[in-house]
């Protein structure tokens, strides 16, 4: 067991290293998404899951064993560049290897491999295919006691369903099946507030405004008992206030949107192009009311800030 956890400690070490990498060769779209890259390394909790890391012992062949090494720490560069918004490079690795690791015959890997390359068409807008990635991701998570990859596909293939494939009732449906899943992985971080984020996403969908409140101040409550604040949390708060607006309730929808830029500026700085997002919302909600003049602010300072991350105006 101590040499399982030894090999998984030298994994985290690996992914950082490449996240420095990327880091060090970093353009616009990378220092966007750099703190949430930052923020969604692999937990070194799970190092000390014994359940886990049995599931993940090296195969007995060593040339199949060192292949599978070399896969998994390319697959983290591939998570890297989706994290960090470079989708087509990180795209083309994933199928690369996903391909690699279905021939090594090493569902660990292959599982993970799905899960990449799901994330990547999620990011893509290719949901039919993300689905399907996805969807093997979970079966293989299920199959070889790999809860923590199975119940990070259910989150994520239930958001697919839902917000891009236009079956919400369906996704909701996988809720229940995802909470188990995340219970297997004793909570891991980030899955319960993911999960509770995205059953909101099902019930504002389907019309259920206070189931859909009630799960997302679930995911919010997840995010503040973390040990480090996460910019997820000003994401849910954006889309609890973009769930008011959509029903033209302004004063709770610009409540939300304020605490939105608040934890955005709060995390990552007020020059941070996510900053955009609840201003775009507070200048929404003006213009809801008829202040056509008190919303120009706001959207000019969203603006900047999307010109700023593009390096490039949009003047015309």
């Amino acid at each position: 067991m101590i040499d399982l956890r030894v090999a998984c400690l030298e994994r985290r070490k690996a992914h950082l290293a490449t996240l420095v990498d990327v880091f060090i060769a970093a353009d616009a779209a990378v220092v966007e998404n750099a703190v949430q890259a930052a923020a969604s390394l692999p937990s070194l909790g799970a190092c000390a899951d014994s359940s886990e890391l049995v599931a993940k012992v090296p195969p007995d062949d060593p040339a199949v064993a060192e292949r599978v090494e070399v896969v998994g720490r390319e697959l983290g560069r591939v998570d890297i560049l989706e994290r960090t918004g470079q989708y087509e490079e990180g795209l083309g690795l994933a199928k690369q290897l996903r391909t690699e690791a279905a021939s090594l015959g090493y569902p660990p890997l292959a599982a993970q491999a799905a899960l990449s390359e799901g994330r990547l068409l999620m990011a893509s807008a290719r949901a039919a295919e993300a689905e399907a990635a996805l969807r093997q991701a979970l079966k293989l998570g299920i199959a070889h006691d790999l809860h923590a990859t199975a119940a990070e596909a259910a989150i994520m293939r239930i958001f697919v369903l839902g917000n891009e494939l236009a079956r919400p009732q369906e996704g909701l449906a996988s809720v229940p099946f995802a909470e188990a899943l995340v219970e297997r992985a004793h909570g891991a971080g980030l899955l319960g507030p993911l999960l509770h984020n995205n059953a909101g996403a099902m019930h504002d969908l389907l019309g259920d405004v206070d189931a859909a409140r009630a799960s997302y101040e679930a995911a919010i409550a997840g995010l503040r008992g973390l040990a480090e604040p996460d910019p997820i949390e000003a994401i849910v708060q954006h889309n609890l206030g973009q769930m008011f607006l959509d029903r033209g309730r302004l004063e709770p929808a610009r409540d939300q949107f304020l605490r939105a830029r608040d934890r955005f500026v709060a995390i990552v700085g007020d020059g941070h192009p996510l900053v955009a997002h609840p201003l775009i919302g507070l200048g929404d909600v003006d213009l809801g009311r008829g202040r056509h003049l008190e919303a120009m602010p706001s959207y000019l300072r969203a603006l900047a800030l999307l010109e700023g991350r593009t390096g490039r105006s949009t003047a015309t």
